[in-house]
């Protein structure tokens, strides 16, 4: 009976576990543009990754965005404010072709109707908002 019982509590435990580590996916889209963000949250290693794909794939050749913008979201209490949000940050070509870093902030918990604003950067000094808006999650 004792080994019964010990069975149980470790199976317990093994899908309790794997159910802790189960990853969730988010997609966002920018609303009112193409723009989407794929957010997967691995609450095992309590972080978020991303990819970004900039603007209508079907739309663009290959050579206006040959590799989408990939970065990680921290989740972060902005100064004294309780809001928070996520961060993804990604280098992007311009028109030239020449990098520019784009910071995007997603208000956080994601959730439909909420805002975003984009900064970018050309030289790493001087940073400018480049957008704001609402955003869906899909």
């Amino acid at each position: 009976m004792k080994s019964l019982l010990m069975i149980a509590a470790l199976s317990l435990l093994a899908a309790t576990s794997a159910q802790a580590r189960k990853q969730q996916v988010y997609v966002v889209q920018i609303d009112g543009t193409c723009d989407t963000f794929t957010l997967t949250h691995d609450p095992a290693l309590v972080l978020y990754a991303s990819t970004h794909i900039v603007g209508c794939v079907s739309k663009q050749t290959p050579s206006s965005n040959p590799i989408p913008g990939v970065g990680i979201v921290v989740k972060r209490n902005p100064g004294s404010s309780t809001a928070r949000d996520l961060e993804v940050t990604d280098t992007e070509p311009d028109n030239q072709g020449a990098a520019v870093a784009i910071v995007t902030k997603l208000e956080y918990p994601l959730v439909t109707g909420s805002g975003w604003k984009a900064y970018a950067t050309s030289d790493g000094k001087t940073i400018a908002q480049v957008g704001a808006g609402t955003y869906t999650v899909k």
